[in-house]
């Protein structure tokens, strides 16, 4: 069996006005409505106005049809954005890998304990290395 995994690059660069998810293909970005076909995507981008990505209307449903094996979490900052993609992830049942060489903390203390808080709730903690594929 193939295993699906899913990358969540958890980051809050702007505020946008609605909830929207972006489906990369080959380059391209285009932003679509919900339920559209996204199978054949390379990335998929969803846009949150908070830092909860779960604020986006659209994200339970992607969730859904991801039916990914294992949820792999990344990005910046360690105690805002991952902390609070981790947690809900967790929240929901999903299985969730934390990559700590692909996390920056704003404070180094707060970042650890972010850290402590969602291995206490389940999740992973490794490196980025096994998840490369020799890349």
């Amino acid at each position: 069996m193939v295993q699906r995994h899913a990358f969540l690059q958890a980051q809050l660069d702007e505020v946008y006005q609605d909830d929207r998810v972006a489906y990369h293909d080959a380059g391209a970005c285009l932003s679509v409505e919900p339920g559209a076909a996204f199978d054949l995507a390379d990335q998929i981008v969803v846009e949150k106005r908070m830092l909860e990505v779960f604020t986006n209307a659209n994200f339970d449903r992607l969730l859904e049809r991801l039916h990914a094996d294992q949820y792999v979490v990344y990005g910046v900052a360690t105690e805002y954005c991952v902390r609070c993609a981790a947690l809900g992830l967790l929240a929901t049942g999903k299985p969730v890998t934390v990559l700590t060489d692909a996390i920056a903390a704003v404070k180094p203390e707060d970042g650890e304990r972010a850290l402590n808080e969602c291995v206490a709730r389940g999740a992973k903690i490794e490196t980025s290395a096994p998840w490369l594929g020799g890349y």
